[in-house]
């Protein structure tokens, strides 16, 4: 049973981000399913839970000896399945599509050097729960404000050290990364204020050298590519494996490829969003580039951020004027020597999803005029239009129209909210207190994303790229067959060269084939130097459909 919707009339304001109507612990009514009311007065200014309060139940969320796992959202008799993905463990998730909650991590940055005397208002009170302190001399009818409120979400981290980046990643962004090589889609998504910190978690500014000091703060994009380069050497044992990147921004709701120059310097090619029942939702014309190591990844990062619009403003020295995409696309092709096990599946494609969200924006609180006010005003029409589809996926009686194209942005995470991907959100939060009501709209934000369920399966080949890649495959074993075939003449010189069934002898041992057109009835087919020669075989003998070889 989903989960009603908390305050149905909540509106947005001029930014974009949800609006204070009261200070409520909003998770637990989303949980729940209860009456959503305020959290009572806090006995403590530190960001502890007030004596007495009652804590929301971390659904989704199981902890063993502190080690999180992945979770399957409780059914409706109130179980949840626990599954805890292994690394390499291809045949464990080919199954049919499966329910998968989207998961939300609170990522609090550190304070900056120009916050060193600010006060703070947020605490990380334990592994899953955010506190956000009371507003200082809040007037008692002002419910708003005058109490604390406490939010509990899959995991909740203090961003404060290189160990707790490298925690984040193991714990939530690994098992995602994990489940892309076996065959699913997956999504990593940062949310938040401008200035929360969004870029410096998800690494989008990374560069080459980035990608080889894993032991500074690098953020998540240089870790995942760590990740899977270092798992190729056994994933190549039996799969042929290729890897591209695509890296897009959404600037005023326009595309732009930022991997290819346009006429306007610093600006990517404009290109189109398209669907297909095949490929789901894709952009038409941007550039793929092939990578080979995590230099090459660096590179590419590299290129596209000397195109991503920046701007300046009260709050940001640096601040991203767009939404960025990066794109990690793997294909996986049984090589010919694997065997085709259980589960196992010849062709795989999937996408990693890397986004780093531009931050929601009060122009009275950036200062913004002219194009940068202009700039926030697209921005918050993205975000606006992410916050209408995350709420029509939550309610109670879920629409029969999800509004995914109201804007680019929600077309292009189609498959990541609501559709087939692993779904990481991690919801970027400032922690002192002039960003206060900010970060109570980014957690309420989160809240609302927590309820959304994926429907995920492995993504495979369409029918007419089967049959292509099976012809290459085909091509390719006669190839290797051929290679073989020559080293057999190379080494014995006055061999006679092997017939078509005989060839096929040699490769399947149990199959029957057809005598040759001039041999009579019980007549053997000719010798080979095969091993797995079968003289003696029945002229009339045929091919056995259920050879191993052709399954």
């Amino acid at each position: 049973m989903r989960a009603p919707s908390a305050n149905p009339g909540m509106v947005l304001d001029e930014v974009g981000a949800f609006d204070s109507t009261g200070n409520v612990n909003v998770h637990s009514a989303y949980r729940s399913g209860g009456k959503v009311t305020p959290s009572p007065p806090s006995a403590s200014s530190q960001g502890q839970p007030a004596p007495g309060s009652q804590k929301s139940t971390n659904v989704g969320a199981s902890r063993k000896s502190g080690v999180f796992k992945w979770s399957k959202a409780p059914s409706e008799g109130g179980n949840s399945a626990s599954e805890s993905p292994k690394k390499g463990a291809r045949n464990e998730f080919n199954a049919n599509l499966r329910d998968s909650a989207v998961k939300v991590a609170v990522v609090v940055r550190p304070r900056l050097a120009s916050e060193k005397q600010t006060k703070e208002c947020v605490t990380v009170a334990d592994a899953a729960t955010v506190v956000v302190a009371a507003r200082q001399n809040a007037a008692a009818t002002d419910l708003a404000n005058n109490s604390e409120s406490s939010f509990q979400m899959d995991r909740a981290y203090h961003l404060n050290t290189v160990e707790v980046e490298r925690q984040l990643f193991d714990e939530l962004v690994q098992p995602i990364v994990d489940r892309v090589l076996t065959g699913f889609n997956g999504t990593v998504f940062a949310y938040g204020q401008t200035g929360s910190g969004k870029t410096f978690t998800m690494g989008t500014a990374a560069s080459a050298a980035h990608m080889k000091t894993p032991k500074n703060h690098v953020g998540v994009i240089p870790r995942v590519v760590s990740s899977i380069f270092s798992g190729l050497p056994e994933l190549k044992t039996r799969y042929s494996v290729s890897i591209w990147v695509e890296y897009v921004e959404i600037y005023a709701d326009e595309i732009r490829d930022l991997l290819r120059s346009s006429d306007t310097p610093r600006a990517g090619t404009l290109v189109a969003i398209r669907e297909s029942p095949a490929r789901g939702t894709y952009i038409e014309g941007a550039e793929r580039r092939s990578v080979q190591s995590e230099a090459d990844v660096g590179d590419a990062l590299e290129d596209g951020n000397a195109r991503r619009a920046v701007g300046v403003h009260n709050l940001n020295e640096a601040s991203s004027r767009s939404h960025a995409l990066f794109t990690l696309h793997v294909e996986q092709r049984l090589l010919p020597t694997a065997p085709l096990g259980a589960g196992c599946h010849r062709f795989l494609r999937t996408k990693l999803h890397l986004v780093d969200l531009a931050g929601s924006e009060r122009a009275k609180e950036t200062g913004a005029s002219g194009q940068t006010f202009s700039e926030g005003v697209q921005i918050n029409k993205g975000l606006s239009a992410l916050g209408n589809v995350i709420s029509a996926l939550t309610e109670v009686k879920r629409r029969p129209h999800i509004p995914y194209r109201d804007s680019k942005l929600t077309r292009l995470l189609q498959d990541s909210l609501g559709g087939n991907s692993e779904t990481l959100m991690l919801a970027c939060v400032g922690p002192t207190i002039p960003a206060r009501d900010q970060t109570l709209n980014t957690l309420r934000y989160a809240a609302r994303a927590r309820n959304i369920h994926n429907h995920v399966g492995v993504t495979k080949y369409s029918a007419d790229e089967e049959i292509a890649a099976l012809r290459a495959a085909l091509a390719e074993r006669e190839a290797f067959i051929g290679q073989l075939q020559q080293q057999l003449a190379t080494a014995s010189p006055g061999a006679t060269p092997m017939t078509g069934p005989q060839k096929l002898q040699q490769r399947v041992p149990n199959a029957k084939v057809a005598a040759p057109p001039n041999a009579k009835a019980g007549t053997p087919p000719p010798s080979s130097h095969g091993r797995n020669s079968r003289p003696g075989s029945s002229g009339n003998s045929t091919l056995s459909r259920a050879s191993p070889a052709f399954r």
